[in-house]
């Protein structure tokens, strides 16, 4: 069995490590084009308003929103399977 490809990182392209936390972002089906690295996940001035323009909440964050984390194998494993990130309770698409 061989390693899963590497993922880039859907805001700064650059390449994940293979044990470095992995975000997938906002309800829904796991895919790559949602993924991003850790140093994006903390970015409260830009990346919520990215992922959910319609928030009304300013004070929010990416934690306060639908994610999944995981290593490189995790993510393949959760794109392969399709598995879907659940909305948190009160929220809709």
């Amino acid at each position: 069995m061989s390693a899963p490809e590497p993922f880039r990182c859907m805001v700064c392209n650059r390449i994940i490590g293979k044990t470095r936390n992995h975000y997938a972002i906002g309800a829904g089906p796991v895919t790559e084009d949602r993924i991003i690295c850790v140093r994006h996940i903390n970015d409260t001035q830009g990346m919520h308003t990215r992922f959910f323009p319609g928030c009304p909440h300013s004070w929010h964050d990416l934690h306060d929103h639908e994610s999944l984390s995981g290593t490189r194998a995790g993510m393949r494993w959760a794109i392969d399977t399709a598995h879907e990130i659940p909305h948190r309770i009160g929220e809709t698409a």
